[in-house]
């Protein structure tokens, strides 16, 4: 455990799996990003774990966007909680999520594209009349 540093987390991205104010340990010289794992990320001075989900992306549980960053801190690896330290369990749960967090992602962008459709489609549709 000589390698992990303390942070205190802001914000709901996470939640319920990590809360703003929870205190993590960071694992901060890790060798890859693994698919389904958290990562602390930090912006305006301010420290958020999201979830990687392939591709050079990071997404929080909770959002329907990729979130920006200034920089890549480090894996979450533990959680502490009443003075006790929680090991974060990456398991198959936290890929399911991850997977689930990227549909999600995908999902929102191709809404985006359905009032344009409509436009177009009924526009045909009068040219038709």
């Amino acid at each position: 455990m000589s390698n992990l540093r303390a942070f205190n987390l802001s914000g709901l991205s996470m939640s319920p799996f990590l809360k703003s104010s929870d205190q993590v340990l960071v694992e901060c010289d890790f060798k890859e990003f693994v698919f389904g794992h958290c990562y602390l990320l930090k912006k305006n001075e301010q420290f958020f774990a999201h979830r990687y989900i392939g591709k050079n992306c990071f997404k929080g549980d909770r959002l329907i966007y990729l979130d920006e960053f200034e920089e890549i801190i480090g894996l979450v690896k533990y959680r502490i909680k009443d003075n006790s330290i929680f090991p974060i369990n990456y398991s198959f749960l936290s890929k399911l999520m991850a997977h689930l967090s990227s549909f999600n992602l995908y999902r929102y962008r191709l809404l985006r594209f359905i009032p344009l459709f409509l436009i177009i489609f009924l526009g045909k549709v009068e040219r038709l009349r």
